[in-house]
């Protein structure tokens, strides 16, 4: 039997052509639904764009905050904090870190707390000594040096690089110097002058006004009074592929399991932290951003249902005529509301279209001009975790969002139209006349 000699087919693509003649009887009222619709997704749409947007630029100013991805930390380090608690690492192992799945980049850190002075007082800071070629590739910091000038930090330099924040409390500039007072690896008081070879901005103030680069040697350098037994380091910071930045990165099995394999080849010992476990707060507040996204679907969701209920069910109200003559050349029940379902289906792709011009529209400007949120915050900057939030969302668009958004707002046009026809057809069939009841097609 070939499908069009199908019956079943048959009565379904008439029920589709009867469904489009419904939405088109009534022109006004259909566009209405139509925009309503369509409405609803644009709006939903693009507020849950600005705080998926928000959420990547918090992430990634985080991560830009030499916090990277996640952290391989000595675990004595992570405890005390203390310069001397480093893990041996030789060029083959960090070879292999690099080649670790899904790792884009790696940066072996050594650092060194202690306090800058100067007439303006004095301040905590932290030097982190690092390989520039290979932090180079994870932060780009080369890319984010002061307009004054300066220069990143090369191979065997001596000079440092501070936040613009440090620079502007003291009032510094390329090629001065700062006093810097430490304690050494036998627990003796020192300091040494740092002379400033470049001025970095980044969108943290309060990682500027503590931060220090300078050459792992050089660190190496200040802080061991002797030869260093052995090249290690404190922590490796890890900068993951963009195909795996936003997931939860509290557990990756296929990385942690290649991870523990390295471990257990060089035998070394790691304290395995994300950056949601380093900097907590932000990950709150992602967490509370995500949260208000469910929460306003569900309303959107609630919102477009009772919109659309009161016409749709006045719409199906004034067809029970229609309905009756259906019944009695045959269509069940059944069929009456797989044709109220090609009537929502056909009526919520007519919506999904209208809505996907006007998000292309929108977001297309906005997601390359970003939205300016200055007015909102009187030109002042909004920091939280020391980190500064920008002052313009750029919204960002995926494509599992618009399909989820597609989807609930199909499924909320069908049990409207569901409950519509359901309360229309009541009394129908209870009612049915005799010559119906022999003919229905089930």
């Amino acid at each position: 039997m070939t499908m069009t000699n199908n019956p079943n087919y048959n009565v379904t693509l008439y029920l589709s052509k009867l469904a489009l003649k419904n939405i088109l009887r009534n022109p006004l009222r259909s566009c209405f639904l139509s925009f309503s619709i369509a409405l609803a997704v644009v709006l939903a749409v693009w507020i849950v764009s600005i705080f998926a947007g928000i959420n990547k630029q918090i992430a990634s100013a985080v991560r830009d905050c030499n916090i990277g991805h996640i952290q391989l930390l000595n675990p004595d380090f992570d405890q005390t904090r203390e310069s001397d608690k480093i893990t041996p690492l030789d060029p083959s192992a960090l070879k292999a870190l690099a080649t670790l799945p899904f790792v884009r980049a790696i940066s072996p850190e050594m650092l060194l707390e202690g306090q800058v002075s100067a007439p303006a007082g004095t301040r905590p800071i932290e030097i982190i000594g690092i390989d520039p070629p290979l932090h180079s590739g994870y932060l780009h910091l080369e890319k984010h040096l002061h307009e004054q000038g300066g220069n990143y930090l090369g191979t065997i330099d001596e000079g440092v690089l501070i936040g613009e924040s440090l620079a502007k409390y003291y009032s510094l500039t390329i090629g001065d110097t700062l006093v810097f007072h430490y304690q050494n690896s036998v627990g003796e008081l020192t300091s040494t002058l740092l002379t400033i070879q470049g001025i970095f901005k980044l969108n943290g103030p309060a990682f500027e006004m503590k931060t220090v680069y300078a050459n792992y040697p050089y660190v190496q350098q200040l802080f061991f009074t002797h030869t260093p037994p052995l090249t290690g380091f404190n922590r490796i910071v890890l900068s993951f592929d963009a195909a795996i930045e936003d997931h939860d990165l509290t557990a990756i099995p296929k990385f942690d399991q290649a991870l523990s394999e390295l471990q257990a080849q060089f035998n070394l010992s790691f304290v395995r932290k994300s950056w949601h476990q380093i900097n907590p707060e932000m990950a709150v507040v992602i967490k509370f951003h995500e949260g208000i996204i469910y929460f306003f679907l569900v309303v959107v969701a609630i919102t477009i249902f009772i919109t659309i209920l009161t016409p749709v069910s006045m719409l199906w109200h004034e067809r029970t005529h229609e309905l009756r003559m259906l019944n009695i050349i045959g269509i069940s029940k059944n069929r009456i509301y797989l044709l109220s379902l090609l009537e929502g289906i056909e009526l919520t792709a007519l919506s999904l279209l209208l809505a996907t011009i006007l998000l292309l529209f929108i977001l297309g400007i906005q997601s390359y001009t970003g939205i300016d949120v200055e007015f909102l915050t009187a030109g002042k900057s909004i920091t939280r975790a020391g980190i500064s939030l920008s002052e313009k969302i750029y919204p960002l668009v995926s494509t599992a969002n618009a399909v989820a958004m597609a989807s609930l707002v199909t499924l909320v046009v069908l049990l409207s139209y569901a409950r519509a026809v359901a309360s229309a057809t009541k009394s129908l069939w209870k009612e049915s006349l005799p010559i119906a009841k022999g003919k229905q097609i089930s």
